[in-house]
Order: C-alpha cells, then sequence, then structure tokens
C-alpha cells in the first residue's frame, strides 16, 4: 500500500499520485518543446504534429490515471479537490499545445517566421517555468514565490511580444482573411499561455493546503 509521507508537498502525497503529475509535467514540457521545433521548419512537418498528439494523449491517459487513483484517496480531504485542479490544469496545457500545432500546421505562414519562433521560444520556457512550479510544492514558501515570479515574467514577456505581433501582422496584412488567419494562430498560442497561468493557480492553491 502506499503511504505518506511526513515532509511537505509532493513529499506529501502518496507516490503514486506523484509520479503521475511528474509524468504529466513532463508530458507538458515535451509538448511545448516540439512545438517550438515545429515552428523552426520551414515547413510544417506531419511528424513533429504527430508527437504533439501523442503528447496530448498521453496527457489525456495520465489524467485518467490520476483520477482514478484519487478516488479512493478521500484521506487527502482538501488536498483531494486541489489535486484534481491541478490535474486539470495540467491536461489543459498539453491541450493548448496540442491545438496550438494543429493551427501551425494549417496557419504556418500567417506569421513572420522570426516572429513565430520567438513566440514558441518563449512559452517553451513558460512552460519549463509553470511546470517547475508544481514539482516546487513540497519547497519552501519563498523558493515557491521564486519560481511563480519567473512564470509570470515569462507570461509578462509573451503578451508584449504578442501584442507586438499582433499589430504588426494584423496591420500589414494583404487581405482581411489574411489577418483572420494570423489572429487564428495568435488566440491559440495566447491559450496557451493562459493554461499556464490557470495551472500556476492551481499548484499554489494545492501548496497553500499542503503547507
Amino acid at each position: 500500500m502506499t503511504t505518506t509521507t511526513s515532509a511537505v508537498g509532493f513529499a506529501r502525497l502518496p507516490t503514486g499520485l506523484r509520479d503521475l503529475l511528474d509524468e504529466a509535467a513532463t508530458t507538458a514540457e515535451t509538448a511545448a518543446r516540439l512545438l517550438h521545433a515545429l515552428v523552426q521548419e520551414p515547413r510544417p512537418a506531419a511528424g513533429l504534429v504527430e508527437e504533439i498528439a501523442e503528447c496530448e494523449r498521453a496527457g489525456d491517459r495520465i489524467t485518467h490515471d490520476l483520477h482514478r487513483a484519487l478516488r479512493d484517496r478521500l484521506a487527502l480531504g482538501d488536498g483531494r479537490t486541489q489535486v484534481l485542479r491541478l490535474t486539470t490544469a495540467l491536461d489543459d496545457v498539453t491541450d493548448a499545445v496540442d491545438e496550438a500545432a494543429h493551427a501551425l500546421s494549417v496557419f504556418a505562414d500567417a506569421l513572420p517566421h522570426d516572429r513565430a519562433v520567438e513566440l514558441a521560444a518563449i512559452l517553451r520556457d513558460l512552460v519549463r517555468a509553470s511546470m517547475r512550479e508544481v514539482r516546487g510544492i513540497e519547497q519552501p514558501p519563498e523558493q515557491r514565490e521564486w519560481s511563480h515570479e519567473r512564470a509570470e515574467a515569462l507570461r509578462d514577456e509573451f503578451r508584449r511580444e504578442l501584442r507586438t505581433t499582433s499589430a504588426a501582422v494584423i496591420t500589414a496584412a494583404p487581405a482581411p482573411i489574411d489577418a483572420v488567419r494570423a489572429e487564428t494562430l495568435l488566440q491559440r498560442l495566447r491559450a496557451l499561455s493562459g493554461a499556464t497561468a490557470a495551472l500556476s493557480v492551481a499548484a499554489r492553491g494545492l501548496a497553500t493546503i499542503l503547507d
């Protein structure tokens, strides 16, 4: 039988739950890294899109496993609800990466290549920083705050770059349909940033319960 330990954060959760949460975080990081690699290709690479889709399916499987593991964990009390929220938020990040990849496969030429690469690089780093927040639930509050501030700084950077890119691309679009295509792609990238913000809220909520 899996048991909890006396330490804080993840270390207070059953080992099976910790392992699944870590696997979900790793899956999201992999998907974001592949998204950045996809953007760097001169043409959308079907193989990379499929690899990201595989991450999305893996995320769904992990989410299912987490929900099943939590059904019999009533002893976690309020922590159970917070773990469920964190589980959903982790899956939402991977889903958002998958949706962004599909948008890129359709609208790859809607953005200047250098702008798309820059936005994807920030998002890759943001997802990585967000997963550090998740894994850092076991850390003391001051260390968790550093991780949170790093993720927030990257979200702010992404918002600035997104506004600049949106204004430049929409203004320069030769036809209304080109502006629509560009905005559709930017919305998918914006949704990924939003998913990391929701994940941060869920991680901080669980950390508060477990402190």
